[in-house]
């Protein structure tokens, strides 16, 4: 991973293949380790919003081919 910007509101990161799949591995197990109702608690984000963001990377990671 190489970092390309900072900033207060967001980052900008560059990520290999292997790393977004590494990414991509991790969250996927995340929802079936947490249940629903400890999910918020323990994210601080909805399971929709996390599912949402799973897609888009999902959705990069396909454009990497």
């Amino acid at each position: 991973m190489e970092e390309l910007r900072v900033t207060a509101q967001d980052v900008t990161v560059r990520l290999t293949c292997d790393e977004v799949d590494l990414f991509l591995t991790a969250l996927n197990e995340l929802p079936e380790l947490l249940a629903d109702w400890e999910f918020s608690t323990r994210t601080g984000f909805e399971k929709n919003e996390f599912r949402a963001l799973l897609e888009e990377l999902r959705a990069i990671r396909g454009k990497m081919g």
